[in-house]
Order: structure tokens, then sequence, then C-alpha cells
């Protein structure tokens, strides 16, 4: 069967891109976070100006709704960018398992009885399909991905600020 040396390589492999995964995952929470925190301290001090006018009964001043657009926008680009980073996890993941399994089909092969080969080779081709749909499906939520930030970031019509009046009375 496999030779103990190639399953070793190929498990070391494998732990690797768990663990690039792992970091991947990491950095961008990380991101997220530090995206959410500079949001949040935004928010906070405009809440505060607004909050200090309404108690000195000043004018309040229009609400900045493209900090939020461009935190979103932000935030958006950063799942993207590490969507398409994982995807390529992924794929390295896939060719690993396929090398795997063709290594395993054809050291199968050299030990069935003869008269089974097309057993070996209808598993062959199921791996190649399997194999295909995947990459299709990786291409395919890679695609979507881009396509929503690319909807997002295009250019848009200047944004309604809104004014909330003070109530009278």
């Amino acid at each position: 069967m496999i030779a103990q040396h190639l399953i070793r390589a190929h498990h070391a492999e494998s732990l690797d891109h768990f663990h690039h995964a792992g970091q991947l995952a990491v950095d961008t929470l990380e991101r997220l976070t530090d995206l959410s925190l500079r949001h949040l301290r935004g928010s906070t001090d405009t809440h505060g100006q607004r909050a200090q006018a309404v108690a000195e009964g000043e004018q309040l001043t229009p609400v900045d709704v493209d900090a939020a657009v461009s935190t979103f926008e932000a935030s958006l680009h950063v799942l993207t960018e590490s969507y398409g980073r994982w995807i390529k996890l992924l794929e390295a993941q896939m060719q690993l398992m396929q090398r795997t399994t063709h290594a395993s089909l054809e050291d199968l092969q050299r030990w069935m009885p003869s008269g089974t080969e097309f057993a070996v080779e209808a598993v062959g081709l199921l791996g190649d399909a399997a194999e295909s749909a995947s990459e299709l499906a990786a291409d395919a939520s890679v695609a979507v991905a881009r396509s929503a930030e690319a909807s997002v970031s295009a250019p848009r019509a200047p944004a309604r600020r809104r004014t909330v009046a003070a109530k009278a009375g």
C-alpha cells in the first residue's frame, strides 16, 4: 500500500494547512475587531457631542452615515480578502487529497486481482468528478464574494444625511 513516508508527508502538509487556516481566522477576527472598535469610538464621540448639544439646547449636527458605510465596506473587504485566502488553503488541501487518492488508487490497482480493475477505475473517475465539482464550487463562491465586494465598492450617489430635530415642548 502507500509508503509510510508519503503518508507522513501528506499528514504534515495537512496539519500545516490546518495551522494556516487557524492563523487566518485569528487574523481576520483581529482585523474585524479593530474596525469595530474604531467605529465604536467614533460613534461614541459623535453621540456624546450630540447629547451635549441637546443638553445645551443647540441645533443638532447631521449624523455622518458615511462613516458607518465606510466601516461596512472595510469589513466586507477584510472578509472577502480572507475568504479568498481560505479558498486557496482549501484548494491546496484538495490537491493534497487528490495526490493521496491517486497514489492510493495506483497502489490498489497493483494489488487488485485480475478482472477487477474496472472497479478501481470507477472509483478514480468518481474522485475526479468530485474534485471538479469542488473546484467549480470554490470558483463560484470566490466570484460571488468578489461581486459582492464590487457592488458595495461601486461608485454611488452621495449618501443622504439626516438631521434629527430637537423636540420642542
